[in-house]
């Protein structure tokens, strides 16, 4: 019993390291890496996800990694948002150019009429819920289609309430 009190004060006491080293040449890692990966043959392949499933990552970590199948490019976390590692930028928004919708990596056309930027198309994000059903303040977007088939949704885009909209806010300007 003494020593094994005296093993576990003694492994309290210590500083534990872990290293890792994934590699073909038998290697120890890199002393300065947690995790030091090596290889002349094979790569190294992050998780690969759609835009959708990426937005779908709750309060994702700063500097998390993925492969988007969506854009085809490698994408990290970084201030709030996910940045693209393509080696070209996103181009700045123009009338003309289609719109992403983020919820749900939809795609929708723009039109300039005068000097407006309208877009060309009707909004079509959300659960279809039946006619004969209200459609309420809980968390979900909700949106009805014409003669409550999807398919009209597909064509026209889904029609919502004003409260569902405004998100049931009744403060002026928001």
């Amino acid at each position: 019993m003494k020593n094994l009190l005296c093993i576990l004060l003694l492994a309290l006491n210590m500083s534990l390291k872990a290293q890792v080293s994934i590699n073909t040449d038998g290697s120890l890692p890199d002393s300065s890496a947690m995790l030091d990966v090596k290889s002349t043959n094979k790569g190294f392949l992050p998780p690969r996800m759609t835009t959708v499933q990426r937005n779908a990552i709750a309060s994702p970590e700063e500097g998390l990694l993925v492969f988007n199948v969506t854009t085809g490019c490698i994408e990290y976390y970084l201030g709030g948002s996910w940045k693209s590692m393509c080696g070209t930028t996103e181009p700045v928004f123009q009338c003309g150019m289609k719109m992403t919708d983020a919820r749900d990596g939809r795609s929708y056309n723009t039109v300039k009429i005068g000097s407006q930027c309208w877009m060309a198309e009707n909004l079509d994000i959300g659960l279809r819920i039946d006619s004969t059903v209200s459609q309420t303040n809980n968390d979900t977007i909700e949106k009805y289609c014409f003669h409550d088939d999807e398919a009209y949704c597909s064509i026209y885009g889904g029609l919502y309430a004003w409260n569902e909209v405004m998100q049931y806010s009744t403060l002026p300007g928001i």
